[in-house]
């Protein structure tokens, strides 16, 4: 690029990126001279691009860490609706959930079985039932 008498240059909006900057001088008659002037640099990344970098990497993980202990929690809370914690069994909730979907099903015959504990409520009196 001719710079006529300018001495100086000025390049803006340069990508980041290593460059080098190589500049060949001529007197008045036009003629150039032999000897070359090379000024190597390096662009950098604007500060901003790395905070932006950074912001979205905490953003995706806190989203991670929210729906991951939302999950636990969906999890634990449908284990205490179905489950008894005493005995980790199905309890009533579940069970009349479970014989919904058995008996609409015509394809598979099923059967229900009723059992009588004796003295079970003692149990139930001893760990707090």
């Amino acid at each position: 690029m001719y710079a006529g008498s300018n001495t100086s240059a000025t390049y803006t909006n340069l990508n980041a990126g290593n460059y080098s900057f190589i500049a060949q001088g001529s007197n008045s008659d036009g003629r150039w001279s032999p000897h070359v002037a090379s000024f190597d640099f390096k662009v950098k990344q604007a500060w901003w691009f790395y905070a932006i970098i950074t912001l979205i990497l905490i953003c995706t993980l806190l989203t991670l860490l929210y729906l991951f202990t939302r999950y636990q929690k969906i999890t634990e809370l449908s284990n205490r609706a179905n489950y008894d914690s005493l005995t980790g069994l199905s309890n009533r909730f579940r069970f009349n959930a479970k014989l919904e979907l058995t008996v609409t099903n015509v394809q598979k015959p099923a059967a229900v079985v009723f059992i009588d504990l004796d003295y079970f409520k003692e149990v139930n009196d001893t760990m707090g039932h």
